[in-house]
């Protein structure tokens, strides 16, 4: 994913789909519904027997994200869910008793009247009824969501004529869900952001953290709050990509140092594509620059995803090589003259370097994975690049044409041109 399609979802199935295993790491717990759910849990325990319960709340209110991650935040439950596509009593049916203290059985895709018929809510409350008497039944909390005040009032109506307080309980039959705090918005969408987008920040969406939580405090659920703050980001995207009609710049800025920095670089990118962190840049270095930069971080980050700005790493050990294999005639009368020896190694050993680089997985769309420890250069080749850096002080030119030689011999681009006016 390229930093300019940042994935922000407002809605748990795709997030769902996108976060996976990590959605624990974007979950907070909202302590209300948590401490209402012990006490229907509680009263499982004394009465013996499972229980249903009917919770409302407006869309995007995060209820579906809530319920599949209780396990996060409670010991030893089990989650489950009957998908639209499965018929309730079907479901129960095939139900065995659980190990667990606490099983949630999520009837999803049923949250409005007009999604479901009298009758199947009919039969659904009926088998809901029957399934909890059971010791399959016994530890299963049975939850239905709703989003309307007409579904809700009619599951009532339905579950008091079917089962009156054996099914529904003696309190509240209802738990109203609000999702969770203002507060914790901003927190839940730095969280999210991070996960989906190789710790993305509000920076990357153009996005200074006054904007945020003004948008925190207009929206009135989690979902909205994401939907606008997606939008945000698409609609900086669109004018700041106004200045960019006629070409779409990358600027990728290629390392090569005596030191082999390559621990350096990875401090300061992140993700597969060696994206430029924005935020880590900003408090690596106090330059003049930077300090200018500090009062619009959010220009800077947004116009980072549309230039899709990269740090990449090249190992000393590959400039050599290719300076020596690739390099004109021009480049190793300089490298003569500084003592620099211009002796190929192995035929193809060039371009084998070059294409186990960062810089050509970057040219080739190739995912950076995890970084293999290799040998340090020895004091011979620092010796050498270190005159190889004196050389290109007065003639960097030469050694751009030599990388850019070496590219075209291996075939992932086609042409390269040196010192050209990009205005």
């Amino acid at each position: 994913m390229s930093q300019s399609d940042l994935f922000l979802p407002d809605r748990f199935e795709a997030l769902c789909r996108r976060a996976g295993t990590a959605l624990d790491r974007i979950a907070v717990p909202v302590d209300e519904a948590l401490a209402y759910l012990d006490g229907l849990h509680g009263d499982m325990l004394s009465s013996g027997r499972g229980a249903f319960l009917i919770m409302r709340g407006d869309s995007g209110s995060g209820k579906s994200t809530f319920l599949h991650t209780i396990d996060v935040f409670r010991k030893n439950v089990e989650i489950r869910e009957i998908g639209s596509s499965v018929e309730i009593p079907t479901a129960l049916v095939s139900a065995t008793v659980t190990d667990h203290d606490l099983r949630l059985l999520v009837i999803e895709g049923r949250e409005a009247l007009c999604e479901t018929t009298v009758q199947e809510l009919e039969a659904a409350v009926h088998s809901i009824n029957s399934f909890l008497r059971l010791p399959e039944g016994e530890r299963t909390l049975v939850v239905w969501q709703c989003n309307t005040d007409e579904l809700r009032e009619q599951l009532v109506l339905i579950a008091h004529a079917v089962g009156a307080d054996a099914l529904l309980g003696t309190a509240e039959p209802i738990y109203d869900f609000y999702g969770p705090s203002k507060s914790e918005y901003t927190n839940i969408a730095r969280r999210t952001i991070a996960v989906l987008n190789d710790g993305a920040s509000f920076t990357d969406l153009g996005a200074s953290e006054e904007r945020v939580e003004e948008l925190s405090s207009e929206a009135a659920t989690i979902g909205a709050f994401l939907g606008r703050l997606r939008s945000e980001f698409a609609e900086s995207k669109k004018a700041t990509a106004k200045l960019l009609a006629k070409e779409q710049f990358k600027l990728w800025v290629v390392v090569v140092a005596g030191n082999d920095p390559d621990g350096d670089v990875a401090a300061l990118t992140r993700g597969p594509h060696l994206t430029a962190d924005i935020d880590r840049l900003m408090t690596a270095t106090h330059a003049n620059v930077v300090l200018e930069l500090a009062d619009m971080p959010e220009r800077v980050g947004i116009l980072s995803a549309v230039l899709d700005v990269r740090i990449v790493h090249l190992p000393i050990s590959t400039a050599l090589a290719i300076a020596r294999e690739f390099g004109d005639e021009q480049l190793h009368r300089y490298m003569k003259a500084a003592g620099v020896s211009v002796k190929p190694g192995r035929k193809g050993e060039s371009l084998k370097k070059l294409a186990a680089s960062d810089l050509h997985k970057a040219l080739t769309s190739t995912a950076s994975g995890t970084r293999t420890p290799g040998r340090r250069p020895g004091s011979q080749s620092i010796a050498a690049f270190t005159k190889l850096v004196k050389i290109a002080r007065k003639h960097d030119t030469a050694l751009n044409r030599a990388v850019g030689a070496a590219l075209v011999a291996s075939g992932i681009v086609s042409a390269v041109k040196t010192e050209v006016d990009l205005g």
